[in-house]
């Protein structure tokens, strides 16, 4: 009949749109996520961002396609009415009788339903490569901290060691200006004492 050819035009027509969105988008986001790893920037990571709220609308175009052919497949006398033909001869279908229009229904619900899957697996990939990112934002984060701890103890400790030797070079009379071993002493207190800062 000419309504179910027109039918079946309109839904090829709309799952082939879906699959060239699909096939256009999808592979942007796989090289994407294959370049990440080794090169998380800035523009990268905003050209994930921009990639993923692409993802999120056409996961949301596909679901509102699939829960239209859903509730049309839910309603019998839908699917029975469509047969205008027959109707216009004077002998409608019955309830049960729309096998062609089931079918039609079926096959390209089972497409969306392919699509679907594909951007849910994309969506998925692009979820864990968010986490190992930030898995390596926060190594990063923990090595800059750990590296500002060490320079600021380091610097505390040749403070200390500056103010040592500030208090020993002012002309003040102490008693150990001639003792043999003193300066040897006061050094090597120094250094253990730099050391000691340092690796604590």
């Amino acid at each position: 009949d000419f309504e179910l050819r027109v039918l079946e035009s309109l839904l090829i027509e709309a799952t082939e749109h879906l699959h060239y969105r699909s096939d256009k988008l999808l592979p942007a986001i796989s090289r994407l996520l294959d370049e990440l790893p080794s090169n998380h920037s800035a523009e990268n990571m905003q050209t994930l961002l921009a990639q993923s709220i692409k993802l999120h609308r056409f996961i949301k175009d596909v679901k509102m396609f699939r829960r239209a052919m859903g509730e049309l497949l839910a309603s019998d006398e839908d699917m029975a009415s469509m047969y205008l033909s027959d109707k216009a001869r004077g002998h409608p279908r019955t309830v049960t009788d729309h096998e062609e229009v089931e079918l039609l229904i079926e096959t390209h619900d089972q497409l969306a339903q392919e699509i679907a899957s594909r951007l849910d697996s994309a969506r998925s990939d692009i979820q864990l490569t968010n986490q190992f990112v930030e898995i390596q934002y926060d190594e990063t984060r923990n090595k800059l901290i750990h590296f500002n701890i060490v320079l600021t103890t380091g610097s505390l400790s040749v403070g200390f060691a500056t103010l040592l030797a500030g208090a020993f070079g002012m002309n003040l009379v102490s008693g150990f200006e001639e003792h043999p071993t003193a300066f040897y002493w006061v050094s090597g207190g120094m250094g253990c004492t730099v050391a000691g800062v340092m690796v604590l």
